[in-house]
Protein backbone atom coordinates (compact mmCIF):
# COMPACT_ATOMS: atom_id res chain seq x y z
CA UNK A 1 0.00 0.00 0.00
CA UNK A 2 1.47 3.34 -0.84
CA UNK A 3 1.35 6.10 1.75
CA UNK A 4 0.52 9.67 1.36
CA UNK A 5 2.73 11.97 1.23
CA UNK A 6 3.26 15.36 3.25
CA UNK A 7 3.98 18.07 1.27
CA UNK A 8 4.58 21.72 3.02
CA UNK A 9 2.54 24.38 2.53
CA UNK A 10 4.92 26.92 3.41
CA UNK A 11 4.11 30.78 3.79
CA UNK A 12 2.77 32.39 0.49
CA UNK A 13 4.79 35.22 1.77
CA UNK A 14 8.34 33.85 2.60
CA UNK A 15 9.40 35.29 -1.30
CA UNK A 16 8.30 38.88 -3.07
CA UNK A 17 6.26 36.34 -5.29
CA UNK A 18 4.06 35.24 -2.07
CA UNK A 19 2.61 39.05 -2.06
CA UNK A 20 -0.96 39.51 -3.35
CA UNK A 21 -2.05 41.94 -5.69
CA UNK A 22 -2.53 44.76 -3.27
CA UNK A 23 1.05 43.96 -1.61
CA UNK A 24 -0.42 42.73 1.74
CA UNK A 25 1.13 39.71 2.91
CA UNK A 26 -0.38 36.38 2.19
CA UNK A 27 -0.47 33.30 4.48
CA UNK A 28 -0.89 29.70 4.02
CA UNK A 29 -1.61 26.81 6.75
CA UNK A 30 1.39 23.69 7.50
CA UNK A 31 0.62 20.87 5.95
CA UNK A 32 -1.24 18.39 4.74
CA UNK A 33 -1.67 14.96 3.73
CA UNK A 34 -2.07 14.12 -0.26
CA UNK A 35 -1.26 11.69 -2.83
CA UNK A 36 1.80 12.14 -4.62
CA UNK A 37 0.71 15.86 -6.08
CA UNK A 38 0.30 15.92 -9.35
CA UNK A 39 -0.19 18.96 -11.88
CA UNK A 40 -3.97 19.40 -11.10
CA UNK A 41 -6.03 22.06 -13.68
CA UNK A 42 -8.95 24.29 -12.39
CA UNK A 43 -11.81 22.43 -14.03
CA UNK A 44 -14.74 20.99 -12.83
CA UNK A 45 -14.80 16.63 -13.60
CA UNK A 46 -17.55 15.75 -15.38
CA UNK A 47 -16.87 12.56 -14.65
CA UNK A 48 -19.23 10.17 -12.46
CA UNK A 49 -19.17 10.70 -8.87
CA UNK A 50 -15.24 8.78 -7.00
CA UNK A 51 -15.00 6.92 -4.09
CA UNK A 52 -14.85 9.39 -1.41
CA UNK A 53 -10.79 8.01 -0.68
CA UNK A 54 -10.30 9.24 -4.71
CA UNK A 55 -12.54 12.13 -4.33
CA UNK A 56 -10.49 13.20 -1.20
CA UNK A 57 -7.00 12.73 -2.98
CA UNK A 58 -7.82 14.83 -5.86
CA UNK A 59 -9.16 17.15 -3.36
CA UNK A 60 -5.56 17.16 -1.69
CA UNK A 61 -3.53 17.72 -5.30
CA UNK A 62 -6.41 20.65 -5.81
CA UNK A 63 -5.42 22.44 -2.09
CA UNK A 64 -1.39 21.53 -3.31
CA UNK A 65 -1.92 23.43 -6.40
CA UNK A 66 -3.78 26.33 -4.84
CA UNK A 67 -1.55 26.66 -2.40
CA UNK A 68 0.99 26.91 -5.14
CA UNK A 69 -0.88 29.69 -7.03
CA UNK A 70 -1.26 31.32 -3.90
CA UNK A 71 2.85 31.12 -3.54
CA UNK A 72 2.98 32.41 -6.92
CA UNK A 73 0.94 35.57 -6.34
CA UNK A 74 -1.39 33.51 -9.57
CA UNK A 75 -4.61 35.18 -8.63
CA UNK A 76 -6.57 33.78 -11.63
CA UNK A 77 -5.72 30.26 -10.81
CA UNK A 78 -6.31 31.24 -6.98
CA UNK A 79 -9.79 31.94 -8.09
CA UNK A 80 -10.72 28.95 -10.16
CA UNK A 81 -9.45 26.11 -8.41
CA UNK A 82 -11.27 28.23 -5.50
CA UNK A 83 -14.26 28.02 -7.77
CA UNK A 84 -13.98 24.14 -8.17
CA UNK A 85 -12.92 23.45 -4.70
CA UNK A 86 -15.79 25.04 -3.72
CA UNK A 87 -18.19 23.77 -5.27
CA UNK A 88 -16.78 19.42 -5.86
CA UNK A 89 -16.77 19.98 -1.80
CA UNK A 90 -19.82 21.79 -1.07
CA UNK A 91 -21.32 18.74 -3.60
CA UNK A 92 -20.19 16.64 -0.67
CA UNK A 93 -20.02 18.21 2.33
CA UNK A 94 -22.20 15.57 4.08
CA UNK A 95 -19.85 12.97 3.71
CA UNK A 96 -16.68 15.08 4.17
CA UNK A 97 -18.60 15.28 7.51
CA UNK A 98 -18.78 11.95 8.04
CA UNK A 99 -15.64 11.23 6.68
CA UNK A 100 -13.81 13.65 9.29
CA UNK A 101 -15.88 12.40 12.59
CA UNK A 102 -15.78 8.90 11.65
CA UNK A 103 -13.47 8.06 8.71
CA UNK A 104 -9.66 5.92 8.87
CA UNK A 105 -7.15 9.11 10.15
CA UNK A 106 -5.94 9.85 6.12
CA UNK A 107 -9.63 10.41 4.98
CA UNK A 108 -10.55 12.46 8.48
CA UNK A 109 -7.11 14.83 7.87
CA UNK A 110 -7.89 15.63 4.10
CA UNK A 111 -11.83 16.13 5.06
CA UNK A 112 -10.59 18.83 7.40
CA UNK A 113 -9.22 21.06 4.56
CA UNK A 114 -12.20 20.18 2.55
CA UNK A 115 -14.59 21.46 4.55
CA UNK A 116 -12.49 24.39 4.45
CA UNK A 117 -14.31 24.76 1.22
CA UNK A 118 -17.59 25.06 1.92
CA UNK A 119 -18.53 28.34 3.21
CA UNK A 120 -21.51 29.01 0.86
CA UNK A 121 -25.41 29.75 1.58
CA UNK A 122 -27.14 27.62 -1.33
CA UNK A 123 -30.65 26.99 -1.92
CA UNK A 124 -32.42 23.41 -1.52
CA UNK A 125 -35.41 22.62 -2.82
CA UNK A 126 -36.62 18.87 -1.47
CA UNK A 127 -40.12 20.01 -1.46
CA UNK A 128 -40.45 22.86 -4.08
CA UNK A 129 -40.02 25.14 -1.68
CA UNK A 130 -36.92 27.18 -1.49
CA UNK A 131 -34.56 27.85 1.29
CA UNK A 132 -30.88 29.05 2.08
CA UNK A 133 -28.66 27.42 4.02
CA UNK A 134 -25.60 28.48 5.63
CA UNK A 135 -23.36 25.41 4.62
CA UNK A 136 -20.35 27.50 6.13
CA UNK A 137 -21.73 27.39 9.42
CA UNK A 138 -22.52 23.60 8.96
CA UNK A 139 -18.64 22.86 9.22
CA UNK A 140 -17.66 24.98 11.87
CA UNK A 141 -19.03 22.57 14.94
CA UNK A 142 -16.79 19.12 12.99
CA UNK A 143 -14.15 20.98 12.31
CA UNK A 144 -13.59 22.43 15.99
CA UNK A 145 -14.39 19.19 17.86
CA UNK A 146 -11.81 17.76 15.41
CA UNK A 147 -8.98 20.29 16.66
CA UNK A 148 -8.67 18.47 19.40
CA UNK A 149 -8.36 15.16 17.86
CA UNK A 150 -5.44 12.63 19.72
CA UNK A 151 -4.09 12.54 16.01
CA UNK A 152 -2.06 15.50 15.22
CA UNK A 153 -2.20 15.49 11.54
CA UNK A 154 -6.29 15.61 11.86
CA UNK A 155 -5.75 18.00 14.44
CA UNK A 156 -3.34 20.53 12.32
CA UNK A 157 -5.67 20.37 9.33
CA UNK A 158 -9.18 21.08 11.02
CA UNK A 159 -7.42 24.55 12.40
CA UNK A 160 -6.38 24.65 8.62
CA UNK A 161 -10.05 24.24 7.55
CA UNK A 162 -11.09 26.90 9.77
CA UNK A 163 -8.73 29.61 8.44
CA UNK A 164 -9.70 28.89 5.01
CA UNK A 165 -13.41 28.47 5.96
CA UNK A 166 -13.01 31.92 8.02
CA UNK A 167 -15.97 32.38 9.63
CA UNK A 168 -16.08 35.28 12.74
CA UNK A 169 -18.50 33.13 14.66
CA UNK A 170 -15.85 30.59 15.31
CA UNK A 171 -15.34 30.06 18.79
CA UNK A 172 -11.43 31.10 19.52
CA UNK A 173 -10.78 29.39 23.08
CA UNK A 174 -9.57 26.40 21.35
CA UNK A 175 -7.22 27.74 18.78
CA UNK A 176 -5.97 30.06 20.85
CA UNK A 177 -5.22 27.21 23.15
CA UNK A 178 -3.73 25.32 20.60
CA UNK A 179 -1.64 28.00 19.30
CA UNK A 180 -0.56 28.47 23.52
CA UNK A 181 0.30 24.93 24.46
CA UNK A 182 0.45 22.66 21.41
CA UNK A 183 4.35 21.00 21.08
CA UNK A 184 3.06 20.14 17.54
CA UNK A 185 4.72 22.95 15.32
CA UNK A 186 2.28 21.87 12.03
CA UNK A 187 -0.43 22.18 14.87
CA UNK A 188 0.62 25.73 16.24
CA UNK A 189 1.32 27.24 12.77
CA UNK A 190 -2.41 26.48 11.52
CA UNK A 191 -3.32 27.91 14.67
CA UNK A 192 -2.09 31.29 14.06
CA UNK A 193 -3.51 30.65 10.37
CA UNK A 194 -6.73 30.25 12.10
CA UNK A 195 -6.53 33.15 13.77
CA UNK A 196 -6.09 35.24 10.92
CA UNK A 197 -8.13 34.02 8.43
CA UNK A 198 -10.77 34.14 11.03
CA UNK A 199 -10.50 37.69 11.80
CA UNK A 200 -9.22 38.76 8.51
CA UNK A 201 -12.80 37.32 7.43
CA UNK A 202 -14.27 39.88 9.92
CA UNK A 203 -15.45 43.68 8.37
CA UNK A 204 -15.28 44.80 11.46
CA UNK A 205 -13.30 43.60 14.30
CA UNK A 206 -15.03 45.94 17.24
CA UNK A 207 -18.59 44.53 16.96
CA UNK A 208 -18.08 41.15 15.33
CA UNK A 209 -15.74 40.19 18.71
CA UNK A 210 -16.15 40.46 22.16
CA UNK A 211 -13.64 42.76 24.10
CA UNK A 212 -12.79 39.30 25.83
CA UNK A 213 -12.24 37.64 22.74
CA UNK A 214 -9.62 40.28 21.35
CA UNK A 215 -8.03 40.61 24.48
CA UNK A 216 -7.05 36.45 24.69
CA UNK A 217 -6.06 36.23 20.76
CA UNK A 218 -4.00 39.53 21.30
CA UNK A 219 -2.00 38.13 24.38
CA UNK A 220 -1.63 34.52 22.40
CA UNK A 221 -0.19 36.18 19.70
CA UNK A 222 1.86 38.39 21.57
CA UNK A 223 3.22 35.26 22.80
CA UNK A 224 3.55 33.31 19.67
CA UNK A 225 5.58 36.27 18.20
CA UNK A 226 8.48 34.23 20.69
CA UNK A 227 7.66 30.80 18.51
CA UNK A 228 10.36 28.85 17.67
CA UNK A 229 8.68 28.09 13.91
CA UNK A 230 9.05 31.31 11.78
CA UNK A 231 5.51 30.46 9.94
CA UNK A 232 3.65 31.23 13.73
CA UNK A 233 5.83 34.23 13.99
CA UNK A 234 4.71 35.67 10.43
CA UNK A 235 1.20 35.37 11.53
CA UNK A 236 0.97 35.81 14.47
CA UNK A 237 2.75 39.47 13.69
CA UNK A 238 0.10 40.06 10.84
CA UNK A 239 -2.71 39.17 12.98
CA UNK A 240 -1.43 42.11 15.55
CA UNK A 241 -1.99 44.38 12.63
CA UNK A 242 -5.46 43.58 13.01
CA UNK A 243 -6.09 43.45 16.76
CA UNK A 244 -3.23 44.76 18.47
CA UNK A 245 -3.02 47.83 20.54
CA UNK A 246 -0.05 50.09 22.31
CA UNK A 247 1.17 46.82 24.48
CA UNK A 248 1.12 44.87 20.76
CA UNK A 249 4.15 47.65 19.97
CA UNK A 250 7.00 46.72 21.61
CA UNK A 251 6.73 42.94 21.37
CA UNK A 252 6.56 43.31 17.58
CA UNK A 253 9.59 45.70 17.80
CA UNK A 254 11.56 42.72 18.73
CA UNK A 255 10.93 41.31 15.79
CA UNK A 256 11.88 43.87 13.64
CA UNK A 257 15.29 42.26 13.92
CA UNK A 258 13.77 38.85 13.11
CA UNK A 259 16.61 36.44 11.97
CA UNK A 260 14.00 35.67 9.23
CA UNK A 261 13.10 38.53 6.74
CA UNK A 262 9.52 37.51 6.17
CA UNK A 263 8.92 37.59 10.16
CA UNK A 264 10.33 41.41 10.51
CA UNK A 265 8.35 42.19 7.20
CA UNK A 266 5.04 41.05 8.47
CA UNK A 267 5.83 43.18 12.03
CA UNK A 268 6.75 46.26 10.31
CA UNK A 269 3.45 45.71 8.14
CA UNK A 270 1.60 45.08 11.60
CA UNK A 271 3.12 48.31 13.14
CA UNK A 272 2.20 50.24 10.46
CA UNK A 273 -1.42 49.31 10.26
CA UNK A 274 -1.66 49.56 14.21
CA UNK A 275 -0.54 52.95 13.21
CA UNK A 276 -2.48 53.61 10.47
CA UNK A 277 -5.97 52.22 12.17
CA UNK A 278 -5.12 53.81 15.67
CA UNK A 279 -4.17 57.55 15.17
CA UNK A 280 -3.50 57.81 18.78
CA UNK A 281 -0.59 55.71 18.05
CA UNK A 282 0.80 56.58 14.79
CA UNK A 283 3.00 58.77 16.69
CA UNK A 284 4.82 56.14 18.91
CA UNK A 285 4.74 53.41 15.74
CA UNK A 286 6.65 56.36 13.58
CA UNK A 287 9.19 56.98 16.42
CA UNK A 288 9.82 53.33 16.68
CA UNK A 289 9.97 52.50 12.75
CA UNK A 290 12.14 55.65 11.90
CA UNK A 291 14.54 55.19 15.26
CA UNK A 292 15.93 51.57 13.91
CA UNK A 293 16.31 52.72 9.74
CA UNK A 294 20.07 53.02 11.09
CA UNK A 295 20.44 50.44 13.36
CA UNK A 296 19.38 47.12 10.80
CA UNK A 297 20.61 45.41 8.13
CA UNK A 298 20.81 47.36 4.65
CA UNK A 299 17.59 44.94 3.67
CA UNK A 300 15.82 45.32 6.87
CA UNK A 301 16.23 49.18 6.55
CA UNK A 302 14.21 48.82 3.18
CA UNK A 303 11.57 47.26 4.33
CA UNK A 304 11.27 50.33 7.38
CA UNK A 305 10.85 52.56 5.26
CA UNK A 306 8.06 50.58 3.53
CA UNK A 307 6.45 50.80 6.63
CA UNK A 308 7.01 54.13 6.86
CA UNK A 309 5.20 55.10 3.75
CA UNK A 310 2.38 53.31 4.35
CA UNK A 311 1.86 55.27 7.95
CA UNK A 312 2.77 58.37 6.61
CA UNK A 313 0.99 57.62 3.26
CA UNK A 314 3.40 59.75 1.47
CA UNK A 315 7.54 58.87 0.72
CA UNK A 316 9.73 61.05 2.46
CA UNK A 317 12.82 59.57 1.18
CA UNK A 318 15.44 57.29 1.83
CA UNK A 319 17.46 59.55 4.15
CA UNK A 320 16.78 59.07 8.09
CA UNK A 321 16.83 62.52 9.31
CA UNK A 322 13.64 63.49 7.27
CA UNK A 323 11.86 60.61 8.81
CA UNK A 324 12.99 61.36 12.46
CA UNK A 325 11.84 64.64 12.03
CA UNK A 326 8.96 63.89 11.06
CA UNK A 327 8.16 61.30 13.34
CA UNK A 328 9.08 63.40 16.08
CA UNK A 329 6.64 66.10 15.33
CA UNK A 330 3.29 63.41 15.82
CA UNK A 331 1.32 63.37 18.95
CA UNK A 332 2.46 61.90 21.77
Amino acid sequence: MRHASLFMLLLASCTASGKNSSGEINSLPSSIETEQYVNMNARISADEEKPIGAFLSEVGNRVQAWSNARYQGNDEQVRLLEGVLKFECLQRQAELIVQLETGPPRNRSLAAVALGFTNSHVIIDPDKSLELVDRGALAVSPLLSATMDENAQVASNALMGLGILGRVETPLEPICDALDTSPNGAIRTNASYALLGILGASKNIATDFAIAQLEMVRESCQRGLTDTEMSVRTQTAAALGLVGNAESIPHLGDRLSDEIPIVAQSATTALARIGRDQQNLKGRVARLLSSRLDLVQPTRRETLLVGLVMLAETNLGEETEKWVDWAAKLPR
